[in-house]
């Protein structure tokens, strides 16, 4: 092995030493119960929308939890927000608002 006199370089070992980690934290309550949330939307009626109130959090913020959600699991929901329902965000499995095509 070439000497170096700058850095260190330790002894050679084998891949299958390596230990995979665990996650580094679990998953926050809040992520939970949502995820549980859109699962129960993505059984539910294709007519229904639900309100989603958003407490204490900005509504950008749990706009952007609640889609990082529905995009990790594939699920086959929409969100949208709407004048008449401040601080709500409005989940459905069928689009809503402007989204809608129309034949």
């Amino acid at each position: 092995m070439p000497r170096y006199h700058e850095i260190k370089v330790g002894t050679p070992f084998p891949a299958s030493n390596l230990v995979k980690t665990k996650a580094k934290r679990p998953p926050s309550p809040r992520d939970m119960e949502l995820l549980k949330f859109l699962h129960e939307v993505s059984v539910g009626p294709e007519s229904m929308v639900w309100p989603l109130s958003t407490g204490k959090e900005k509504t950008s913020t749990m706009r952007a939890v609640v889609l990082r959600l529905i995009h990790r699991n594939s699920l086959p929901i929409y969100v949208a927000v709407n004048a008449m329902y401040p601080s709500t965000l409005l989940v459905s499995r069928t689009p809503i608002g402007r989204n809608i095509k129309k034949d």
